[in-house]
């Protein structure tokens, strides 16, 4: 079961950390080469040397220091590269789940959400939802008391939006989970997330404030482009199908009813309820729990 009573978006974002265990076997090696030169140094006795002896070690002390430096800045190169690489490797996953209608649950490690943004991008769209859909399915009852506890005035509202999906009324489920995750935004962001500036989610002014903070700002990116969910009708194409706001809750679209369209909102709320309560102090949000 996934612990929903720590942060779930600080903790993702502290998987960088997990860069280094790929390093381990690397580490390992060299601190084994290391342990061997220490011994084989400490078997010296220089008193049983003549200066010239003591000359000829030194070289050879000086020669493993520099191969020890040498291996360390190779790892800490990759370190690096791979700190560097993480951000903008995240954001085109993000952004390409949200283009499929799914937005991240930030307990999901990073190696799955290569696999999910490969499976996508590679066209394996029914594997990748499947292992999706089982997901969500399976935490959703975690996920409704996570965004409880952080919302515990929406409750009535949140439970029985969930009640409805676990009772397979979709039709029911998914017009609460969007407005209310348009009704969260607004709260905590002070701005609707479905509403437009000059053609850009509102969302996305949070986005400059945020844009120094390379993670920060990857985690954010779904939220400051225009996706399916969010297309105004200029925006959608003639044969568009898919999960779209402003159809369901204006009453255009009548075959939304879908189990893979309630998950898709779940996790939308969900994600929402994560990005804007990253970093907020308790008491910024009305009636948000001191709990966890």
């Amino acid at each position: 079961m996934k612990n929903y009573e720590l942060n779930p978006l600080n903790n993702y974002i502290n998987q960088w950390k997990q860069v280094s265990t790929g390093l381990q076997s690397h580490i390992t090696r060299i601190n084994e080469q290391n342990k061997t030169r220490l011994d084989t140094f400490c078997k010296i006795k220089p008193l049983a040397y003549q200066l010239q002896d003591l000359t000829q070690h030194t070289k050879i002390i000086s020669s493993w220091q520099k191969a020890f430096y040498k291996d360390w800045n190779s790892t800490f190169d990759v370190v690096r590269r791979a700190f560097k690489e993480l951000p903008p490797r995240m954001q085109r996953a993000l952004l390409e789940l949200a283009e499929h209608g799914w937005y991240l649950d930030f307990e999901i490690p990073f190696t799955e959400l290569w696999k999910l943004q490969k499976a996508f991008e590679e066209g394996e769209i029914a594997q990748a939802e499947n292992a999706l859909i089982e997901y969500y399915d399976d935490q959703a009852d975690e996920i409704e008391k996570y965004i409880i506890d952080k919302f515990p005035h929406r409750e009535h509202i949140i439970r029985s939006a969930f009640k409805a999906h676990a009772g397979g009324e979709y039709n029911l489920s998914i017009p609460v989970f969007l407005s209310q995750t348009d009704g969260i935004c607004k709260e905590v962001f002070d701005g609707y997330l479905f509403m437009k500036d000059n053609k850009k989610p509102c969302t996305a002014l949070y986005l400059k404030k945020i844009a120094a903070d390379a993670y920060k700002a990857a985690i954010f990116s779904p939220l400051a482009v225009t996706t399916s969910i969010g297309a105004s009708e200029r925006e959608r194409a003639d044969d568009f199908t898919g999960l779209n706001r402003h159809m369901v809750l204006h009453g255009e679209s009548l075959d939304y009813g879908t189990k893979t369209n309630s998950l898709k909102s779940l996790s939308l709320l969900n994600y929402v309820t994560q990005v804007f309560l990253f970093g907020k102090p308790t008491k910024d949000v009305k009636g948000e729990s001191t709990k966890g």
